[in-house]
């Protein structure tokens, strides 16, 4: 039997004002079959809590890049 799809996430680039935000949702609640669009408002926290990890996991992904780490020495 075939999945059904019961919803979208949209995910910005980066947050918005309202104001910028507004002509987006308008055309994201004019797609067919849409009944609802609700904006997420950013919270700091959170956000903040996010975007750290984030940017310490690409770090430690460049450092393995430049530095990788040394290979246990077999036995």
């Amino acid at each position: 039997m075939k999945e059904r799809v019961k919803a979208f996430v949209v995910v910005l680039d980066g947050d918005l004002r309202e104001e910028v935000a507004e002509p987006i949702l308008t055309a994201l609640s004019m797609v067919r079959g849409v009944i609802s669009v609700e904006p997420v408002h950013a919270d700091m926290i959170d956000d903040h809590i996010a975007r750290t990890r984030v940017r310490r996991e690409l770090w430690a992904q460049i450092e393995d890049v430049f530095f990788p780490p040394e290979k246990a020495e077999k036995t």
